[in-house]
């Protein structure tokens, strides 16, 4: 599965559906809140990688936003 597939996956499953997990090539992750402020993330683990998919905050500009801009 390529990156953008299993990121869209897991999107959909997590924010849209509001699911506890989403599965991805037969292995399910747990999706969870983050304590302050109850974003949605899931943590992705694969061999020797982990990457996080989260929501970002409506309060403000989001972290990629940021970066594209050339903020540092």
């Amino acid at each position: 599965m390529a990156l953008e597939e299993a990121l869209v996956t897991v999107w959909w499953g997590a924010l849209v559906e509001g699911a506890e997990e989403v599965e991805l090539e037969g292995q399910r992750f747990a999706v969870r809140e983050t304590p302050r402020k109850r974003l949605r993330e899931v943590d992705l683990c694969s061999r020797a990688e982990v990457a996080r998919a989260g929501a970002e905050s409506e309060n403000g500009i989001g972290w990629a936003q940021l970066a594209r801009a050339g903020t540092r």
